[in-house]
């Protein structure tokens, strides 16, 4: 998974696997619905069904989440930092994903919401 911010959008391109794992493309958000990034491990509700995607438990969690009035998209593995993009009147209510430099990209996120 590659992410970058160009013209306002944060793209989320993931590549080939996590395509076929998550049921899902790449993902273009426009930085007007980001309301905030954390590397704070997320909350996983009981009540969530996956809509759809793959859980391959303590190992994988990918695609779309649905749980009460939230809508999230998920693309973890075990063993790895997390990064969680809070949205607002967009698709998802929440993106969490999991990539090695989570902090570097929490930090690019909440400044180019400034």
């Amino acid at each position: 998974m590659k992410l970058d911010i160009d013209n306002d959008v944060l793209h989320i391109r993931l590549n080939p696997l996590e395509v076929v794992l998550s049921q899902h493309g790449s993902l273009h958000v426009p930085l007007d619905r980001v309301t905030g990034a954390s590397a704070d491990k997320p909350k996983s509700e009981w009540g969530q069904i996956r809509a759809p995607g793959t859980h391959i438990p303590f190992l994988v969690k990918a695609g779309t989440y649905l749980g009460g009035q939230k809508k999230e998209f998920w693309y973890t593995t075990i063993g790895m930092p997390y990064l969680v993009i809070e949205l607002t009147a967009w698709d998802y209510n929440r993106i969490v994903l999991t990539m090695s430099d989570n902090t570097t990209w929490v930090e690019n996120i909440n400044r180019a919401i400034k």
